[in-house]
């Protein structure tokens, strides 16, 4: 069974890695990156050829090589500009801001956009007919996220 197609984001990402990739190494062959860095030429050559993703131990392994920050190759570790959303975000982004952020280190991205549809389904609340306060919403999250979290893990190791 062959791997599932991906997404237009991992596309895209796989894209602008290749192309950094390119751009930071530029006048290296992939023979050389790999004496360099000590990654293989064949995982090396997949991050080239976007047929996968970079691993965050490998980028951070070529950031220091080549002397780059980590969003020079990964767009997904560069700094928003809060200015360009200044009066754009709501609470449920820094909700959500928040949430990743306190995800378990083994948490994949995918995980936390589960969850968010997990806390958007319990979305209103109401217990006997009367509507919770945000307060108390806010205190059910944080629980049903710690079971997320808790039968997640239990999930993935067993």
């Amino acid at each position: 069974m062959g791997r599932p197609p991906i997404n237009e984001f991992e596309r895209k990402l796989r894209e602008d890695i290749s192309n950094n990739l390119k751009r930071i190494t530029k006048g290296k062959t992939q023979a050389q990156i790999s004496e360099l860095t000590g990654i293989p030429t064949s995982t090396l050559s997949g991050y080239f050829a976007k047929r996968s993703t970079i691993k965050e131990d490998n980028l951070e392994i070529i950031a220091d090589k080549f002397r780059v920050d980590k969003s020079d190759i990964d767009p997904r570790y560069r700094k928003p500009d809060w200015k360009d959303l200044d009066g754009k975000l709501t609470d449920k982004h820094f909700e959500s801001i928040k949430r990743a952020e306190n995800a378990p280190d083994w948490a994949t991205d995918d995980d936390v956009i589960e969850l968010e549809e997990v806390l958007k389904s319990n979305q209103p609340m109401a217990y006997g007919g009367i509507e919770l306060s945000k307060e108390d919403r806010e205190r059910i999250n944080a629980v049903i996220e710690q079971v997320f979290w808790e039968r997640l893990k239990e999930k993935r190791e067993s």
